[in-house]
């Protein structure tokens, strides 16, 4: 990978399996992670994780983990280790922009921690150079881009060494991908206006936050003082109430 791509600092590829698709309510029952150091060097962290809430045969059926998993360790017992893991480096994965980092960064405010380990991290998301380029899914994308088949789909090891595969075929496949972090973070999600990870603050094309859902949608997030204070005590991340009480205290505009 290091002789591929030129790393200023580790970069690590992850995949979650999770109870459910809810950012604010479901939890980790998976996390794999595979970093590559600027010297060329490997590191991995592994935990199959008692969720602490049922395990819902929907989510079981795609990546075959039951509520067997009630004797591992619950995800404040490793958050330690998981944030150190993932503190100064950048990382890459598949829609993680949109499900994996959200969901990390809330099990980790979940248990305590005040910090966002990905705070200053680059960020890059194969699905959204893939949906430049092409369409479908991970399996799909490991199929045209390094011609295998992906075995034991939806199981986060699996995931996480296809991950690698896929970018090596990106980057061979388009000559205008450039091989630098810096460049697949841009491109992965340059044109992405979002302010926090649920999507729910979005910049307008003047620049302005505006409110992305909801029927105040496209309004001044500034004008709505009233549904931001609603938005503290409704169904929304960590996350996404750290933007909401930056924009009610005019540390964001």
């Amino acid at each position: 990978m290091t002789d591929k791509i030129k790393l200023e600092r580790p970069l690590i590829f992850f995949d979650l399996e999770t109870t459910g698709t809810s950012v604010a309510k479901d939890r980790i029952v998976e996390i794999f992670c595979l970093k590559y150091c600027p010297d060329g060097s490997r590191e991995e962290l592994y935990y199959l994780l008692n969720p602490t809430i049922p395990i819902p045969g929907e989510a079981s059926s795609i990546h075959n983990i039951t509520d067997d998993v009630k004797d591992s360790p619950v995800f404040s017992d490793v958050h330690t280790e998981v944030f150190r893991f993932f503190l100064n480096c950048d990382v890459a994965g598949y829609n993680i922009l949109n499900y994996d980092v959200p969901i990390l960064l809330e099990e980790l405010a979940r248990a305590g921690v005040r910090e966002n380990p990905l705070e200053n991290s680059r960020i890059i998301d194969l699905l959204k150079i893939y949906f430049k380029k092409e369409t479908r899914t991970l399996a799909d994308a490991l199929k045209l881009y390094a011609n295998e088949s992906l075995v034991d789909a939806h199981s986060a090891k699996a995931d996480v060494y296809a991950l690698p595969k896929i970018l090596l075929g990106q980057l061979s496949r388009y000559p205008e991908v450039k091989p630098t972090v810096e460049f697949l973070a841009e491109y992965s999600s340059g044109d992405d206006s979002r302010l926090d990870y649920e999507n729910k603050f979005i910049r307008n094309k003047e620049g302005k936050i505006v409110l992305n859902f909801g029927k105040f949608k496209g309004d001044l997030a500034v004008n709505q003082k009233d549904y931001l204070l609603w938005m503290l005590s409704g169904d929304f991340t960590s996350h996404t109430k750290n933007v909401t009480r930056q924009i009610l205290k005019g540390k964001l505009n």
